[in-house]
């Protein structure tokens, strides 16, 4: 189970300038991230996303915000949200 951590994300969280009117809303950010995270290989087809209520905490982001994110990613093709399992990586070899 992939548990996020990421410490650049973790700075970008503690920027004040996080609700600035030429900010991206949140979750398009979180999104765009793990996005690009799936491009890179750190996430890899098949890797389980620790649950929802604990990568909001990881995020220091409500539990909202992460679905709406993870539910981008699902409409990209890039995740696959099983009800009672967890969210999935999708292959991202087609953004390739």
């Amino acid at each position: 189970m992939y548990q996020y951590g990421n410490s650049k994300f973790r700075l970008l969280m503690d920027q004040k300038t996080r609700h600035a009117p030429h900010r991206l809303p949140l979750h398009v950010e979180i999104s765009e991230m793990l996005a690009r995270e799936i491009q890179a290989g750190i996430l890899f087809e098949g890797t389980k996303l620790a649950p929802e209520r604990a990568m909001a905490e990881s995020l220091r982001v409500s539990v909202g915000t992460l679905r709406k994110a993870l539910l981008d990613l699902e409409e990209k093709g890039l995740l696959e949200r099983i009800h009672g399992s967890g969210n999935y990586v999708r292959s991202a070899l087609w953004l390739l």
